[in-house]
């Protein structure tokens, strides 16, 4: 398997920040959420923790569209490159805008809720975006190529969850520690994934760089 040559491809390392910018998304959220909803609803850590599983139920509904509808727009003529990072811009922008939403001062803590739910459910769209470049820039290596960007997408569950932690010890803010953050690796990965990612076939040839 040529590591090497993989680390020297931008496609590649543009995949590992988008899957280091879907991972802190995913890892702080899920690990704080029975938290800040303990500490904003006034609710016991039981129901908390109930309230915390419908964002991964929405995020199975959510799958379940991405895939469909990313084959229908291929399917209907779009560019394969451009339905990915349609699909890409809608798991980080769209999430993006219910986080800032979520983050704004409200009496009404199911609106915040649903919210929430919205902004995970939706980032299933990346089944359709980032999770299917592997395959398109070489099917030989996707396998490969996934563990490789997963690897950079475990940090966040080190870093991430730490560093939230740490930011609401200091600050008190649960938008400052948990919701900027991640909205901040959601714009950026998505604005790194569309003008610097790219699908076309990595070319065997590439692979034959000494290493």
């Amino acid at each position: 398997i040529p590591w090497r040559a993989f680390l020297r491809s931008k496609a590649v390392r543009v995949l590992m920040y988008t899957h280091f910018c879907n991972n802190w998304f995913h890892y702080t959220m899920l690990a704080w959420l029975p938290t800040y909803f303990t500490d904003t609803m006034s609710v016991d850590l039981m129901h908390a923790a109930q309230t915390a599983l419908l964002p991964p139920l929405a995020g199975i509904a959510a799958s379940a569209v991405a895939g469909p509808t990313a084959d229908a727009l291929i399917a209907r003529g779009v560019r394969v490159p451009t339905v990915r990072k349609i699909a890409q811009c809608t798991a980080f922008l769209l999430p993006t805008a219910c986080l800032l939403a979520a983050s704004q001062p409200t009496d009404d803590s199911s609106w915040t809720v649903a919210l929430i739910t919205a902004a995970l459910g939706i980032s299933s769209f990346s089944l359709a975006g980032l999770y299917c470049t592997h395959q398109d820039l070489s099917p030989k290596y996707s396998s490969a190529m996934l563990g490789l960007t997963n690897t950079s997408g475990a940090i966040p569950g080190i870093l991430g969850v730490a560093f939230t932690g740490l930011l609401y010890d200091q600050t008190g803010s649960w938008p400052v520690a948990l919701f900027y953050p991640t909205m901040f690796f959601l714009l950026t990965g998505a604005a790194v994934y569309t003008l610097l990612g790219s699908n076309a076939p990595w070319r065997q040839q590439e692979a034959a760089v000494k290493y």
